[in-house]
């Protein structure tokens, strides 16, 4: 039992460490009803191979979801206070190339 539990804690500590990391200041912005988020002058990390573009996307795509909301307002926040953020990708990207974020959190 313990070697299926250590099997499953390496595979999704593995499977973490694919997922693209980006601290930065962050310019949010709709295009056809689609929230894009461009980094300006971020660092980024462990970018997934998937990633094609310069462009970021939420992992939320309902508009009048709570986290979505929430999400969206740190961006914009941070976007008006020009102050770096954090996000973080899930590893994996949109048809268009974009990595797909999770973590939206201070640096």
């Amino acid at each position: 039992m313990n070697r299926i539990l250590s099997l499953i804690v390496l595979v999704v500590a593995s499977s973490q460490s694919f997922a693209g990391e980006y601290i930065g200041v962050f310019h949010p912005y709709w295009y056809n009803s689609s929230l894009y988020i461009k980094p300006i002058g971020a660092i980024k990390t462990n970018q997934p191979a998937c990633v094609k573009r310069n462009l970021l996307r939420l992992q939320e795509s309902d508009t009048s979801s709570v986290v979505f909301k929430y999400k969206y307002s740190m961006l914009l926040a941070a976007w008006a206070a020009d102050r770096k953020i954090k996000l973080i990708g899930t590893g994996e990207c949109t048809a268009e190339g974009d990595e797909i974020i999770y973590v939206v959190n201070q640096p």
